[in-house]
């Protein structure tokens, strides 16, 4: 059986809840698209702070305000540390974004359409130039540890690749196509593609491998792509390219550590869910070993078992290095968190949150 990372089901209660990117081999890949579109919307708010300055807690008060309000709130969390939220998009047209690494973000249109949050103006300097030799071995260190981390996670993505080409060289591929393309047919959904259809909702950070459940808590059929051989993502990709073909109306989810493969397919007008991770309340399943040729299997079977143990050794330094990142990130935190006024940073979200009130 070919080794398959394992993510953790994290629960994400209400709203539409993402990760703002994505760990990968080639680095931090961003998913935020509907962040970017700065000439369209009313007003861009870029934070910039170490980390423990409260740039998350200071988007969570302002999203919360406005939920309790019934504004739509669009979260994007931290792809590292799924506990931090690096923006939140207000009412589909105000958005207030962590503009530090690794996804570091300036003003476009300054004064005209966004405008610059420091919290470095609410933190003791002084005390912060004390403590700098420690500050840099710390920043140094989670650098470090995350630069070997994504070459783990490079060997793994050419892996892979490689898993990817051989699940679909044992698979009979007429046979899957048709699979996917009955299932596709029985779709009533319209046919109006989205500009972003990409939800980012697995990562693997400091915390390990996670997904969120945004999808899954809001479908009302769940279909479990079940797998032993990597085929599932290929059929994926086959229910994926012939939504996209005709157009109909989907949102994916893709695998960080897969090389992107998509891992979820929602399809919102039929509430339905194609995922590949195991559910707790399958509406059907689609067994992919029905669409396996048993011959060639065999014939790959030592290629496909050297693939898994060098994926697992990997995945498992990658989680060790990440740890250690995590380590000197939440020390980072406590020295800057120790040297804020949270109280003056507290009545500056208060005067941003009567701003943003003053654009809705």
């Amino acid at each position: 059986m070919l080794f398959l990372p394992l993510y953790k089901r994290i629960e994400t209660g209400s709203g539409s809840v993402r990760f703002i990117g994505m760990n990968t081999g080639k680095g931090f890949v961003g998913c935020m698209k509907d962040l970017l579109r700065e000439r369209d919307l009313k007003r861009t708010y870029i934070i910039k702070g170490a980390a423990g300055t409260g740039k998350s807690t200071l988007m969570k008060k302002a999203a919360e305000h406005f939920e309790k309000k019934g504004v739509a709130v669009s979260r994007y969390l931290c792809s590292s540390d799924p506990g931090s939220l690096d923006a939140v998009l207000i009412g589909g047209s105000v958005v207030i974004a962590d503009g530090t690494a690794p996804h570091e973000r300036d003003m476009r249109y300054p004064g005209a359409s966004s405008q610059l949050i420091c919290l470095c103006n609410f933190w003791n300097k002084d005390k912060l130039t004390e403590r700098r030799e420690e500050i840099i071995a710390l920043s140094d260190e989670k650098g470090r540890r995350f630069r070997r981390a994504y070459g783990l996670l490079g060997g793994m993505s050419a892996l892979s690749k490689d898993k990817l080409r051989d699940a679909g060289e044992i698979l009979d591929a007429g046979k899957a196509a048709s699979a996917a393309s009955r299932i596709i047919d029985s779709v009533h959904a319209r046919s109006d593609l989205p500009s972003d259809p990409e939800f980012c909702l697995r990562s693997f950070g400091m915390r390990g491998a996670i997904r969120l459940d945004t999808f899954e808590r809001i479908a009302d059929k769940i279909v479990w792509i079940r797998d032993r051989y990597a085929s599932s993502a290929v059929f994926m990709d086959l229910l994926a390219s012939k939504l996209k073909s005709e157009r109909k109306r989907y949102f994916s989810s893709p695998d960080p550590l897969e090389a992107g493969a998509v891992a979820e397919i929602y399809l919102p007008d039929e509430r339905t869910l194609f995922t590949v991770s195991e559910t707790e309340r399958p509406y059907k399943v689609v067994n992919m070993d029905r669409f396996i040729v048993k011959e060639r299997a065999a014939a790959k079977r030592g290629v496909i078992r050297l693939a898994s143990k060098c994926s697992a050794m990997m995945l498992g330094e990658a989680e060790r290095e990440l740890a250690a990142a995590a380590e000197a990130h939440f020390a980072l935190e406590r020295i800057y968190g120790e040297q804020m006024n949270f109280d003056a940073v507290n009545e500056y979200t208060k005067l941003l949150i009567r701003d943003i009130e003053s654009l809705l």
